[in-house]
């Protein structure tokens, strides 16, 4: 037996993957009359941030209609493949004390009618960003962010969901205090972050405690490997730049960035040249190639007795939170294709690290001539998790083995 290595140069192209990149927010108001018309402001991006405003039903449970409503904006975005981060708030002008239900009970009673639409559309939900309450949603400004009331919130629509999606909270000093206070694993598990101030002060506008911010920074290194991490990055007094900017999101392990807000920021990233292996492209460009995980077949060798042994790097700021089936898939010589799964777990192909796989070549009995590729798909629904390789579609192509 033979193998003939194919090239296995990097892209530095984006790739449109699952569940990562540059998203636009789309504001619903849910409330009469209902929206009835939607769109999609760029098509080339993979993710949008969906923001409902249920605030007109703060003194009593959503009606039938906002029910069929939010159920409808699902519908349309799953319908365009498009994955969802939503976040369900009461105030949209930064006067969430005012706007939020007088009693905790109706929060917690619009989490449950919303938590079954959302399981409906899960295979197509990123994460769910807060708690319903404070301005904007985010967290702060509320009567509801005691933290125990917060933790019970927390919970409530986890259970709410039924664990079909990730959670955020706004600030990892939340975070914290949940994982204190709940003492469920498995639900920490789950929660990640939202940052909506990422630059804007040396804190990113009070998302970090007296820790200080590069302690912050380490611990999200640490805890956000298997989860989202994701918001808006600010100019704040001094620009930061594309490469600096990277060094920060490879630490929070970031998945996802607004890709009009903050413009003053964006144009400096823009304007910014990176160089990558001999290609040229923009600082902006160079980060959005980053977000979230971006998997690179770096070799590929037939070891003697042992299959081939492959070493995929993930060179993005962040892992593949969703479960994924890896498979080796050959082509024979007269046409035909066969598949076998190979025993390995995608989320753990951890953020600025190789992963070495071993495939077994005892199927490859038969004389001939097989052509074998990589191939990754999401478990939930068989959506192709593209390798950021030049010259990769739906798999990788590795090489020719010649038995």
């Amino acid at each position: 037996m033979r193998f003939y290595k194919a090239p296995l140069a990097e892209s530095f192209e984006e790739i449109p993957n699952p569940g990562i990149g540059w998203y636009h927010m789309y504001t619903w108001h849910i409330a009469p009359p209902y929206p009835g018309f939607f769109y999609i402001a760029e098509e080339r991006e993979n993710l949008v941030l969906l923001l409902m405003d249920i605030g007109a039903f703060r003194s009593e449970p959503l009606p039938g209609e906002a029910v069929g409503c939010i159920d409808s904006i699902l519908d349309f975005y799953g319908t365009h493949k498009k994955q969802m981060i939503l976040r369900f708030v009461y105030d949209t002008e930064g006067r969430g004390l005012l706007k939020e239900p007088p009693d905790v009970s109706i929060v917690k009673k619009h989490m449950g009618q919303v938590g079954g639409i959302v399981q409906k559309y899960a295979r197509w939900v990123a994460c769910i960003q807060g708690i319903f309450v404070g301005n904007w949603g985010e967290m702060h400004g509320s009567r509801y962010l005691s933290d125990m009331a917060m933790t019970e919130l927390i919970q409530t629509l986890d259970e709410a969901v039924d664990g079909s999606c990730f959670l955020a909270v706004r600030k990892p000093s939340q975070r914290r205090t949940i994982e204190k206070l709940a003492g469920d694993g498995a639900l920490l598990q789950r929660i990640g972050l939202f940052n909506d101030g990422i630059f804007g002060s040396e804190t990113d506008l009070g998302t970090y405690s007296e820790l200080g911010r590069e302690r912050e920074l380490a611990l999200q290194n640490e805890q956000l490997l298997r989860t989202y991490n994701g918001g808006e990055a600010l100019a704040g007094e001094t620009p930061i730049g594309y490469r600096s900017a990277a060094r920060d999101f490879e630490k929070m392990h970031i998945s996802y960035l607004n890709s009009v807000y903050q413009k003053e920021l964006l144009d400096v990233w823009k304007a910014e040249t990176a160089r990558e292996n001999g290609v040229v492209l923009s600082g902006y460009d160079y980060i959005g190639s980053h977000l979230g995980y971006r998997f690179v077949v770096r070799d590929v060798k037939l070891k003697r007795g042992k299959g081939l042994a492959l070493s995929v790097e993930n060179t993005g700021f962040a892992n593949l939170c969703r479960e994924s089936v890896c498979r080796l898939i050959a082509e024979d010589n007269r046409g035909n294709f066969s598949s076998a799964e190979i025993n390995t777990d995608a989320r753990l192909w951890d953020s600025g690290k190789r992963t070495l796989l071993t495939v077994d070549t005892e199927r490859f009995a038969e004389p001939g001539k097989y052509r074998v590729c990589l191939g990754l798909s999401l478990k939930a629904d068989g959506e192709t998790v593209r390798f950021a390789n030049k010259n990769a579609g739906e798999s990788c192509f590795l090489g020719t083995i010649l038995v």
